[in-house]
């Protein structure tokens, strides 16, 4: 956890989504998603899901290239209404080291 982030404008350029890392899903991130999709939660638990390294929940498979799995090729979140909470709030109260450099050239950050 950084600090959180108060002036910033996504443009969505799907940037953030490009890193290898992991996203942790709430049970209510799984049913939103699920429900979003149209499926049963098991069986978007089978498709999109693997169980966190630590074995303490479920995180989003990666997609090609170690994007998310949601990823689509025009850099939009194919899940946006339904996204996780850890999506949801990147970068404001979430973000990681170097996020900064990865949005540099697509979204406005504060000087």
């Amino acid at each position: 956890m950084r600090t959180p982030v108060k002036n910033f404008t996504c443009w969505e350029c799907g940037n953030c989504c490009r890193i290898k890392g992991t996203v942790q899903l709430t049970d209510v991130d799984a049913e939103r998603i699920a429900t979003h999709l149209g499926l049963a939660a098991q069986a978007f638990t089978e498709q999109y899901t693997t169980l966190m390294p630590n074995r303490r929940g479920l995180q989003l498979r990666n997609g090609e290239g170690d994007a998310c799995v949601f990823l689509k090729k025009d850099g939009a979140c194919a899940i946006y209404e339904a996204r996780p909470q850890q999506c949801r709030d990147f970068p404001y109260t979430w973000n990681y080291p170097g996020w900064e450099k990865e949005c540099k050239n697509s979204c406005r950050i504060p000087a």
